[in-house]
């Protein structure tokens, strides 16, 4: 799948790209920073047009996440997975786009389900 795009709760504007092949984000903001982010021309990505921006932004607005069932983290599912440590919940994940905010090293600490639960 790549990246998809999960907005962390229904009620706010926060949104992180989360990547399939680290299991981790590789971004956090806001709806308009992320449509300016996927508007600029990206090395090795194909370009989107505005349509299909606003559509994945709706997506993701609209089931939490920008990908396609059964590949994203709807507002229904667990959470997604973090570097094969676990799982940041659904109910937690907007804790932890805020503490990307303020560091963009930020781990998931206290927020995890492991694994093995």
């Amino acid at each position: 799948m790549g990246k998809q795009i999960i907005k962390v709760a229904p009620d706010e504007d926060l949104y992180v790209e989360w990547s399939s092949v680290v299991d981790a984000p590789t971004r956090v903001g806001t709806r308009a920073e992320f449509v300016a982010y996927l508007n600029e021309p990206r090395r090795g990505e194909v370009w989107e047009t505005e349509e299909s921006i606003e559509r994945a932004m709706q997506r993701a607005d609209d089931t939490g996440t920008s990908a396609y069932r059964p590949f994203g983290v709807t507002w229904g599912d667990e959470g997604p997975m973090y570097q094969q440590q676990g799982i940041v919940p659904r109910a937690q994940l907007a804790e932890y786009a805020r503490r990307l905010l303020i560091n963009v090293d930020a781990e998931p600490d206290g927020l995890l389900v492991p694994l093995d639960h």
